[in-house]
């Protein structure tokens, strides 16, 4: 349910996907078939875009560095079970630290807090994706009594070894935010229900990105898109999205 305060702060602008992209309504490289009503609020002075389509349970969508463009096509297949919330997470793209410096997780982990309490999203369901996982779980540790389930695509929630290990640089990545995001998983998260999504043919997979999630989450639910890389959900939305509807049903709804 949203708060008033929410509802007050939130601005709604319907968007024509055929029409020159309004000034100011949406980004110029969101590509037509992204046909969402176009939201926005204001996080602490920063104007975050976000889409919030269905009604029903609440999944959170949360990328990093490419923004909630990436979910189009497994939203427009949730919406009608699902409440579906994606937002573009500002100070969160890699290309954002600089040569020989980590990334740090900090800054976007507190707006995503922030974004969170102010729609005061609660029972979510985060749906993460790359280096929105530790973004993501960044906040998770400080808002897990608002958190029901995870799923997981292409992401990690710990510390990597120096050099490139599953597509992703770790000596680019801060060890103490990683550290204290496997923490949480370890412990305040450790009894969530737990779907992976993973392309079969992503470098995190050769990596055994999701051995290395079920040592944390044993029962963990786990699906290989053939054919797919980092991207499954624009591989195979289908699939996906079916995998995503039965797991809850089953899993969390169940529970």
């Amino acid at each position: 349910m949203r708060s008033d305060d929410a509802v007050a702060l939130a601005t709604r602008t319907e968007v024509d996907p055929s029409s020159p992209d309004p000034e100011g309504v949406r980004p110029g490289w969101t590509p037509p078939t992204f046909s969402f009503s176009n939201r926005s609020v204001d996080i602490d002075g920063q104007l975050i875009r976000y889409v919030d389509e269905g009604e029903g349970p609440l999944l959170l969508f949360v990328t990093a560095g490419t923004g909630s463009v990436l979910w189009r096509d497994v939203i427009v297949r949730l919406r009608d079970r699902f409440r579906c919330v994606a937002l573009d997470v500002p100070c969160a793209g890699p290309a954002l630290a600089a040569e020989g410096e980590r990334l740090d997780f900090g800054p976007p982990s507190r707006i995503l807090e922030s974004f969170v309490r102010t729609l005061d999203l609660n029972d979510l369901t985060l749906v993460l994706h790359d280096l929105g996982g530790p973004v993501a779980l960044g906040t998770a540790s400080r808002q897990h009594d608002r958190i029901q389930a995870l799923v997981v695509t292409e992401s990690f929630g710990w510390p990597l070894a120096p050099g490139r290990c599953g597509g992703v640089r770790g000596s680019g990545l801060a060890d103490d935010h990683l550290r204290e995001v496997d923490r949480t998983l370890r412990t305040v998260l450790s009894d969530r229900p737990l779907l992976l999504v993973f392309g079969e043919d992503s470098p995190k997979v050769k990596a055994r990105f999701p051995e290395r999630w079920r040592e944390r989450f044993p029962d963990a639910g786990l699906l290989l898109v053939e054919g797919a890389h980092h991207f499954p959900m624009a591989d195979a939305p289908d699939l996906v999205a079916r995998a995503i509807k039965g797991w809850w049903r089953e899993e969390v709804f169940a529970a």
